[in-house]
């Protein structure tokens, strides 16, 4: 990558003397150059070394050909990095590589690689020491490289050989134990945004999930947090002077933004942007861009609408289909439907404050947390296809009729009240609504009017406010969720008050509720939709047949699963499984298959005997969660202990029998059985006569 470097002319006189500064090759000084740059150590010699072996493939004419990494494991705790790139001369390790600051990279932005210190990062890893293997010209030569005792790095050539191997350079170190985890992260991490990702091993990488793509850009669907791409590496922006809102918000967003290589300056070690002017002003510029770039990516979504109103509902319609970081870096201010601005200022609200004192607009809207509804003056609409505009036409009865129509419908109901006919092609006119103008704005004389009961009440809607059970939820008030529901479509119930439910004469915390249920869920029983029932309303469905309490319901339910398998006999085996010891060969899956490859091989009574009563308990155990979650559910529901004759099978007693013929199992444990399996046959064919 090219290094720009700002040019000071600086007119000095020819009498004064001038000299140069120096800088000094103390071990002090190389700890700065090799160790102290970095924040992230591990990060820094991974992105270092791995554009390092992406250049060489690029200088070597195979950019597409990945390289080879291999990350350390529990069983290798080596790090390697192979390349397959032009290789490194002797005479180039020498006097260019091993030179701190010297680098053949720095005249092209076809390269990352420009201040000749990334190759020199694996000194900043604790064991400060490293090989690198060089195929070159068809020689193989193995380097050391190391801090001397002054702490000086140092390198010396170990080996030099013929090779036949393709050109390249291979990097190595051993890592320390526990740092498996950080250098998998890491590389995951790192590698994601390389045109060519590694072939590697322990890790399998990942592209970003993007949801939205422009020119040079593309949004996550996560994150909260921009990036800069520069050189296959990602850089955090991190702008501290004064930003307009729309850069702020992009900046939080989580956008990829793609720079070519050499268009922003970075620190000298890499992990972060330096911000000089020229970065700043190509980040500022970048960023601009992609808020204009999303505006007419909104603008064309709405282009299809046939007035500004329906343009404006569309718009909002977006917020259900498009990610919420769009519309924190749109210009809304700028979005327009056939040269009309859709809205003012930062919103997607229509303002009405500039209509006559005598309009008046209320709307009725249901209370997110309850199920009443309100009913609020307002200056503003928000257009959209859930809400519904009527005009004012009756004298009376009118907030009735609405706030019925938003119970019904769960939409805001807006009511309208103008004083003349100029006032209402005004506000018309501002919504942006041209023709239809019955399909936005209706009447309210055509909502059914409220029918007045004997006692004064009003009884129109057929439905009962409940709530509806939460599986998910954590806490008392996150388990239930306002709904309605009619009597006449029936369910399953429970009576409700203050967010517990009644059982046997008591009411009980939802979370027992949930426990049931997660319990008749493992039993295998598909759980219905669960609804409370306020205890002001219990009599009227209890009187349905339609509805059914859910707590008979799991009775019922729980009898059928019951009757389909044998608990009792499950948990007897289950008991005489635990009691035996792992080295009795029942707890690992490896033992009975070598068990019973032994039955097959030869005939023996006791082996034989053995295998079926094992398999019995096996096949009765394989439904031992169905048979734990009754056992669980009849503690929940109260119910009696469940009894039940039981056959006993002493597997204990035939394993013994087993061990005393065949001696060598004594010695054997799980952990073994995989790699000796096949002379544990031989012996037992070896006791049986099947061998000389």
């Amino acid at each position: 990558m090219k290094i720009i470097t700002p040019e000071r002319p600086l007119e000095i006189s020819d009498d004064l003397e001038v000299k140069q500064f120096g800088i000094s090759s103390s071990a002090k000084f190389y700890k700065i150059l090799s160790d102290g740059l970095y924040s992230s150590k591990i990060r820094a010699v991974i992105r270092e070394l791995s554009t390092n072996a992406y250049d060489s493939h690029v200088e070597n004419g195979n950019p597409d050909k990945p390289f080879e990494v291999h990350l350390p494991i529990w069983t290798d705790r080596t790090f390697w990095i192979r390349d397959y790139g032009t290789g490194i001369s002797p005479e180039k390790f020498s006097k260019l590589y091993t030179w701190y600051g010297e680098s053949d990279r720095d005249q092209s932005n076809e390269f990352t690689g420009c201040q000749g210190l990334g190759s020199k990062t694996p000194f900043c890893y604790h064991s400060r020491c490293f090989n690198v293997e060089s195929w070159w010209n068809g020689e193989h030569y193995l380097y050391s490289c190391f801090f001397n005792k002054q702490g000086i790095p140092s390198w010396t050539l170990i080996d030099e050989q013929k090779s036949q191997e393709p050109s390249g350079v291979k990097i190595s170190f051993t890592t320390a134990q526990y740092d498996e985890g950080v250098f998998h992260r890491e590389a995951k991490s790192i590698y994601q945004y390389f045109k060519v990702q590694p072939e590697i091993n322990a890790v399998t990488l990942e592209r970003p999930t993007y949801v939205l793509k422009g020119n040079r850009w593309a949004l996550r669907d996560n994150s909260n947090s921009s990036f800069a791409i520069m050189g296959q590496v990602a850089y955090p922006i991190d702008l501290e002077e004064s930003i307009s809102p729309l850069v702020k918000n992009i900046i939080d967003s989580s956008f990829d933004i793609f720079f070519e290589t050499g268009e922003l300056d970075i620190e000298t070690s890499r992990e972060g942007l330096s911000y000089d002017n020229r970065t700043i002003n190509s980040i500022k510029k970048k960023l601009r861009e992609i808020g204009s770039e999303i505006t007419q990516i909104l603008e064309n979504k709405i282009r299809g609408a046939k007035s500004l109103w329906e343009a404006r509902c569309f718009f909002n319609k977006l917020y259900d289909t498009l990610p919420v970081d769009i519309f924190k870096t749109a210009q809304f201010d700028k979005i327009k439907w056939n040269g009309q601005v859709l809205f003012d200022g930062m919103g997607n609200h229509v303002k009405l404050n500039t209509l006559p004192t005598e309009f008046k607009l209320h709307v009725f809207r249901k209370n997110k947390w309850r199920s009443s509804i309100g009913c609020n003056f307002t200056h503003t609409i928000i257009p959209s296809t859930d809400i519904e505009l009527y005009e004012i036409d009756l004298k009376t009865g009118y907030k009735g009729r609405a706030k019925d129509r938003c119970k019904e419908v769960d939409k805001d109901v807006y009511i309208a009240s103008f004083p003349d006919s100029k006032v209402r092609e005004d506000f018309l006119d501002t919504l942006g609504v041209n023709g239809e103008v019955d399909k936005v704005l209706k009447k309210v004389s055509t909502l059914p009017r409220v029918i007045q009961t004997t006692r004064g009440g009003s009884f129109r809607e057929p439905t009962t406010e409940v709530m509806k059970f939460n599986p998910d939820g954590t806490s008392p008030t996150r388990y239930w969720i306002n709904d309605k529901r009619k009597v006449s479509e029936g369910g399953i119930y429970v009576e409700w008050k203050k967010y517990r439910v009644k059982y046997k004469g008591k009411f009980i915390e939802s979370a027992i509720l949930s426990r049931i249920i997660s319990h008749l869920t493992h039993a295998g029983v598909s759980i219905p939709i669960i609804y409370g029932i306020k205890v002001a309303n219990i009599k009227e469905f209890n009187k349905s047949k339609k509805w059914t309490n859910f707590f008979k319901w799991a009775e019922e339910k729980l009898k059928e699963t019951e009757d389909k398998i044998d608990i009792c006999q499950i948990i007897n085996d289950k008991i005489i499984i635990n009691e035996l010891d792992r080295r009795n060969y029942l707890n690992n899956e490896v033992s009975y298959d070598l068990i019973e490859d032994i039955s097959r091989c030869i005939v023996d009574t006791d082996i034989n005997e053995f295998i079926d009563n094992v398999n019995t308990i096996r096949k009765g155990v394989k439904d031992w969660d169905k048979a734990n979650s009754c056992i669980q559910l009849r503690l929940l529901l109260q119910l009696p202990k469940l009894e039940g004759d039981i056959i006993k099978r002493d597997i204990d007693q035939d394993l013994q029998k087993l061990r005393s013929k065949y001696r060598l199992f004594y010695i054997f444990r799980d952990r073994h059985l995989e790699s000796v399996s096949n002379h544990i046959l031989l012996y037992v064919n070896a006791v049986n006569g099947g061998v000389e």
